[in-house]
């Protein structure tokens, strides 16, 4: 079995990193009106993640959304 030195090597990195570069091909060509409703709605996602995580004393870490009990309450 090979040894892996980066995540960059695995089959579902390639796959999910050639699905992101095709969306955002797609994505690139859009209006500008439509591109900041998007980000408006992954900002409101994002905060309303923040808001359940805090809910449950949690914290996320990072962008791969690593969660850990929030010990400063």
């Amino acid at each position: 079995m090979a040894l892996i030195n980066s995540a960059r090597e695995l089959d579902v990195y390639k796959l999910a990193y050639k699905a992101a570069m095709e969306i955002f091909y797609l994505t690139k060509s859009y209006p500008a009106e439509e591109k900041s409703e998007e980000q408006g709605a992954r900002s409101k996602r994002a905060n309303w993640r923040r808001g359940e995580l805090a809910k449950k004393g949690e914290q996320e870490i990072g962008r791969a959304g690593d969660r850990t009990k929030n010990t400063t309450s």
